[in-house]
């Protein structure tokens, strides 16, 4: 385990495992931790303050892989139902779900195996739908969004998980085929501003048309690989080096 995950939990817990952090609006970490003791696992959402552990709740076997914070303060979260045991081989697609602001459930949402990644042995892949698999989630003010570059979908959910809009994700224009998404964020006015790894820049996404449109480098004072996040409309640019800096995004 890293020190982080040592400091949440007791001496006895053998293997830990964060899966995804997201700053709450009470300016607390929630994590999404996967724990194993000698006898059994455990998933759990961990609410972390100044002073350590605030509080754990259990998430019955659910990996988060994405955490995301609407507005109205709901915990949205995309991920899987984990392998309790060795017979425990059916999995389902439960993978869209929502908590209050202390951890309990309030809904899950079906998302389609088409739409998510195919099945293998009855349950999803884990690895379609982590950010190596290239899958994201945006929660906005009043749409919410979940990208999947594996089976090139981009999905529109309602304010309780359900699909109402599914459109075809194809790469920007002059991308390689096989171009990787590598980040996805949006913005408090609703701006989507993704990444990718052929290093072209920042790319604006027009949910509705489903259209590219590059944001001209010379906006940035210092060359970026990647965004990691809004803040408000500021923009959490990372660069080489392993350092951070925020920038207004330029207007849409």
């Amino acid at each position: 385990m890293t020190k982080m995950e040592r400091r949440l939990f007791r001496p006895h817990t053998a293997s830990a495992r964060i899966h995804a952090a997201v700053a709450s609006p009470e300016k607390l970490v929630i994590a999404s931790v996967l724990a194993w003791t000698s006898t059994r696992m455990t998933t759990m959402l961990c609410f972390i303050g100044s002073s350590g552990v605030i509080r754990v709740t259990d998430t019955n076997q659910f990996i988060a892989e994405h955490l995301a914070f609407s507005p109205d303060g709901v915990l949205w979260a995309f991920g899987f139902r984990a392998v309790s045991s060795p017979g425990d081989v059916n999995g389902d697609f439960h993978t869209i779900r929502r908590f209050d602001m202390n951890g309990t459930q309030l809904s899950e949402g079906v998302l389609p195996e088409a739409l998510v990644g195919q099945r293998y042995g009855g349950a999803i892949q884990a690895s379609q739908l982590s950010n190596n698999g290239a899958s994201f989630l945006l929660s906005g003010s009043s749409r919410k969004f979940l990208f999947n570059s594996a089976t090139y979908r981009f999905l529109e959910l309602d304010s309780v998980g359900r699909i109402v809009r599914s459109a075809i994700l194809l790469p920007p224009p002059g991308s390689p085929a096989k171009v990787k998404l590598l980040s996805a964020v949006t913005s408090g006015s609703g701006h989507i501003y993704c990444t990718f790894d052929d290093g072209a820049g920042i790319w604006n996404l027009n949910p509705d048309t489903m259209s590219w449109t590059l944001i001209d480098k010379s906006k940035f004072t210092v060359p970026f690989n990647r965004t990691y996040g809004m803040d408000g409309e500021q923009a959490i640019l990372g660069f080489y080096g392993n350092t951070f800096s925020c920038f207004t995004m330029p207007a849409q």
